[in-house]
């Protein structure tokens, strides 16, 4: 009999394996990920297809062989139901899921990770907080418990302190905020506000459970997007893809919203 492993786990990504099985990404708390097979659980009566779903959460017991796992029970807890019933909502919920997929490894301790993920998902299932600030704040969050902080008090090329009013501009390869002077030298660097650096400091350091309190300007969520883009591009494999991934949904909701617009300032004939 192989020994059994019993954890909470969220499931971020899966994969069809022949007829009827799945191959799943299990998050946990103190395994990290778990990459497992779950056998027949496309078959219509499994007792294992609710694992099986996108944003399955859950108490798990994996058979475990060597470094092979097949998933043996699942009990659900939560399944984030009304992410099905919003298309944004659910496309950045598969984002965050992404994220964690890609960013925590296998045996890698993860249970501040798993938290935050959990509350991410949680907002994004069950409050009216904007979607893209979930993702924004998610990201910031994600990469500073990776060890990726973002530096927005010295100048990372120069290393002298940024004054306050100063002028600043944003490297994302360095990751970091750059002087006046040394903006003006970098063709890469992004415009940022002081605001939006000390509300990245601040988001770094806040409860997740809490997340729901921040409210961003829409240039603030501009510049964000643009610097989480690049900062998480170059440290993250996946990230740069998964950021035109965003793009596309923003590009998305823009051409919808301009449509509801010019539909509502259209006379109406008869």
């Amino acid at each position: 009999m192989p020994p059994t492993l019993k954890t909470l786990g969220l499931t971020v990504r899966y994969a069809n394996y022949k007829d009827y099985d799945r191959m799943l990404s299990v998050l946990t708390p103190t395994e990290g990920r778990i990459d497992a097979i779950a056998r027949g659980c496309r078959r219509p009566k499994s007792r294992l297809s609710a694992a099986a779903q996108p944003f399955a959460m859950g108490e798990f017991a994996f058979n475990v062989r060597g470094q092979r796992y097949a998933l043996g029970q699942f009990e659900l807890q939560e399944s984030y139901y009304p992410l099905r019933e919003d298309l944004t909502r659910l496309s950045y919920a598969s984002y965050v899921t992404a994220m964690a997929g890609e960013a925590i490894q296998p045996h890698q301790r993860a249970v501040d990770e798993f938290a935050l993920t959990l509350h991410a998902l949680t907002f994004l299932a069950y409050s009216e907080m904007p979607p893209q600030d979930v993702a924004m704040i998610y990201t910031i969050q994600l990469m500073a418990m990776l060890g990726y902080r973002i530096e927005t008090g010295r100048c990372v090329a120069c290393g002298r302190p940024v004054q306050e009013g100063e002028a600043v501009g944003f490297d994302p390869r360095a990751g970091g905020v750059l002087c006046a002077a040394c903006t003006v030298r970098a063709p890469q660097a992004l415009a940022v506000d002081r605001g939006t650096l000390k509300m990245m400091e601040y988001i770094e350091t806040i409860d997740p459970a809490r997340m729901n309190v921040l409210r961003l300007s829409r240039r603030a969520r501009e510049q964000l997007g643009a610097i989480l883009r690049g900062f998480a591009a170059h440290r993250m494999d996946g990230a740069r893809r998964l950021g035109r991934f965003i793009e596309k949904i923003e590009q998305v909701e823009d051409s919808l919203q301009t449509f509801m617009n010019n539909e509502r300032n259209t006379p109406q004939g008869g």
